[in-house]
């Protein structure tokens, strides 16, 4: 897909949202039409900026329907399993970053993101860390209490690497105040 046709795809979706226009297409379609949009802001061949702008749509989209927020989870997980095999190559954006601005089914969010760290390791699992502090409520915090006081501990991995990105988002204070008061 070349970068004319992704920056065109874009820019209706834009001019839609914008003009507050209702688009009738079949799930099918729009199903299609999200993936080729996260496929966009999952191809490092693409410029950062057009890579953003398909993840803020994806965003937008998933805000407001389930079934798109279903296929973000999907993808969330084959970047997961993409990570063991290929541990060296993170990217971002990636659906983990749509997961950090989606707030209407944010429980539902947090929930899929407590699992990650709850089960996986490395990679993956830093990602929803991210992910989690940049939610930034009460739900996301309560996990990431957790993963300080080692409920969730990483496996093969030192839990200072899990400490280094939320103190990065949530700063010393939340880690001592997480150890004084437990």
């Amino acid at each position: 897909m070349s970068s004319q046709l992704n920056l065109g795809l874009l820019a209706t979706l834009e001019r839609l949202f914008r003009c507050g226009e209702q688009i009738f297409v079949s799930n099918e379609e729009l199903v299609e039409f999200v993936k080729r949009l996260i496929s966009i802001y999952n191809s490092p061949s693409e410029t950062l900026g057009l890579r953003e702008h398909a993840l803020k749509s994806v965003a937008e989209l998933a805000q407001n329907s389930s079934a798109i927020l279903d296929i973000v989870f999907e993808d969330a997980e084959k970047y997961v399993r993409d990570q063991y095999i290929d541990d060296a190559f993170p990217h971002s954006p990636n659906s983990f970053d749509v997961l950090a601005i989606v707030r209407s089914t944010h429980l539902v969010v947090v929930v899929f993101l407590e699992t990650i760290v709850r089960v996986d390791w490395g990679i993956p699992r830093w990602a929803a860390i991210d992910a989690l502090c940049r939610i930034g409520d009460f739900f996301a915090d309560e996990v990431l209490k957790k993963v300080v006081l080692g409920n969730y501990p990483p496996r093969n991995l030192s839990i200072q690497d899990d400490l280094r990105i939320i103190e990065k988002y949530k700063g010393k204070r939340f880690i001592e105040s997480v150890h004084n008061f437990s």
